[in-house]
């Protein structure tokens, strides 16, 4: 397959591209993952590009492979056997005088994006091209000029703004000479704080004290009443205060005493739950059986009767929920307060109940769509519920149901995190790998070393499915023999965007389709 990519003006292969470089030499990293190691140079990534078979490398490092092997196109610098050839596309992006450029001075607020030929005609006219203050010599943008002048800049000459007669002067001088020494400066009356209103120079000011004088014992009698009602308003609101502390400690009296009649109610319910747990535990290890032996059945006649024999262990543990139940609704209360902890309490064990028919259910499917190939096909529905429930932090990630690398191996699973997790929260799919615990692990080489591809399928054309490939690496946990009951997940936090995956190219019926394919190349098949 050939495949043809845009990149930037070659320049030497190794080291990494000079410009790149953080100075001085090159950073070095205390684990660096192969997904972000560039294929070609085995850096780390600068301006990386992916080619079909899944495969990263800097941009400039494909260039000059291109460039060296201009004749037939190169090899992928993977070099494995799924590799593409790729080609060069002589592209002129980097010299065309149409291509879109930003202004010059975007730092300075401009947001004006024009073509390469019209730059220099922008940037003599840009308002927020830089100029100079005539008065104090700062610079400034060309739009914001006049405003600095009229305004801002400390130098401007202006005349006292009060018409003292003083000479005008500097901004900055005059502003000291308004605050502290102008005559003519207007200052508030001395009862300013009983409510009178006047404004006047220090003259007139003296003239208004004098001719007002029963004006301002009059306000200051208003404004001493009005401090009388206030606290007399106070007084209640502190009497009222007192009454409802008074109820609210009677209140919890009664509602202590409900509560010590309640926990003795509950002792009983507790002895009854008890008992239908150990039941529960006992149906579970009925149905664990009844798995084991489904997987090992080849005639559909004995697989369905084994079904059959699920459905009446389910039937069963609802007849005993629904006795239970009965159990708890005949059991004692404690009044109301004592019901209402009851009923919290019911909920709860309710919800453990159901919790465990899910569980049931879902071991029944994961018989019927088990898989030893060593491929997943995992469809999600109702991506935008369950994504608003990742948001929302009720529903974080999803697991898939378990696949195989054969009848006898590997036992894996995908976990998706459709809002995003770690550096991807919020923006991207995050997309994991998971080696979970098996029945047959002691028979199986360890650390996991299968080559794991992952894929979001393109239901539009089925030409442009996202893909990510890696090789385990063998000193990782999440690779090692699973000691609980499956590994910490290894895959990529940033696999696709909301924003790509969100189109009618991935996302149809709100339902997305993920693929994973695990290679079985060195695997004794059972």
């Amino acid at each position: 397959m050939d495949v043809e990519l845009d990149f930037p003006s070659t320049s030497p292969l190794r080291p990494p591209p000079h410009h790149h470089m953080a100075p001085p030499g090159v950073p070095r990293y205390v684990s660096l993952p192969d997904s972000y190691r560039c294929a070609a140079c085995q850096g780390v990534l600068r301006e990386a590009v992916q080619t079909e078979c899944g495969h990263r490398a800097c941009a400039e490092c494909v260039s000059q492979l291109l460039t060296e092997n201009s004749q037939g196109g190169a090899t992928c610098p993977a070099k494995e056997e799924s590799c593409v050839i790729l080609k060069e596309d002589k592209s002129h992006l980097s010299t065309c005088d149409y291509r879109p450029v930003p202004c010059q001075y975007v730092t300075s607020g401009c947001q004006a994006v024009i073509s390469r030929r019209h730059k220099e005609d922008h940037v003599i006219q840009c308002d927020f091209r830089p100029a100079q203050c005539k008065h104090c010599g700062q610079t400034v943008t060309w739009k914001s000029l006049q405003s600095h002048e009229d305004v801002d800049c400390p130098d401007v000459v202006i005349p006292c703004p009060y018409s003292c007669g003083t000479e005008p002067r500097p901004r900055l001088q005059m502003k000291t000479h308004t605050e502290r020494d102008c005559p003519k400066r207007p200052v508030p009356c001395d009862f300013e704080c009983v409510g009178c209103t006047f404004t006047g120079t220090k003259e007139e000011k003296v003239r208004h004290r004098e001719g007002s004088r029963d004006q301002h014992a009059h306000l200051t009698a208003l404004h001493s009443r009005g401090v009388g009602q206030e606290t007399d308003r106070c007084k209640e609101q502190i009497k009222d205060m007192k009454s409802t502390i008074q109820s609210l400690k009677d209140s919890l009296a009664e509602q202590s005493k409900h509560m010590a009649l309640t926990i003795k109610a509950m002792d009983g319910l507790k002895r009854t739950l008890k008992e239908f747990q150990l039941k529960a535990v006992t149906q579970t290890e009925r149905l664990i059986t009844l798995e084991r032996k489904v997987e090992n059945m080849a005639e559909k006649g004995q697989m369905e009767k084994q079904r059959k024999e699920a459905n009446m262990l389910k039937e069963q543990q609802e007849s005993l929920e629904r006795r239970v139940t009965l159990l708890e609704r005949a059991g004692p209360t404690g009044g109301v307060g004592g019901a209402i902890q009851s009923q919290s309490q019911n909920d709860r064990r309710f919800a453990l109940m159901d919790a465990q028919c899910a569980e049931m259910a879902l071991r029944l499917q994961v018989i019927e769509t088990a898989n030893y190939s060593g491929v997943l096909m995992w469809k999600i529905r109702d991506y935008s519920k369950r994504k608003q429930e990742a948001k929302a932090g009720k529903t974080l990630s999803l697991y898939s149901q378990p696949f195989y690398t054969g009848q006898f191996g590997y036992k894996m699973c995908a976990r998706v995190y459709l809002n995003g997790d770690g550096l991807g929260k919020g923006t991207h799919l995050s997309v994991f790998f998971v080696v979970q615990r098996g029945e047959y692990d002691a028979l199986l080489p360890w650390p996991f070393r299968q080559k794991v591809t992952l894929m979001l399928l393109d239901q539009d054309t089925g030409t442009r499915h996202a893909v990510d490939s890696f090789k385990p690496d063998v000193s990782s946990s999440s690779f090692k023999r699973p000691e609980t009951e499956m590994n910490v997940g290894s895959g990529c936090p940033l696999f696709v965007s909301h924003v790509l995956l969100e189109t009618p190219t991935y996302l149809k019926d709100d339902t997305i389709f993920i693929k994973v394919v695990v290679d079985l190349e060195g695997l004794t098949q059972s």
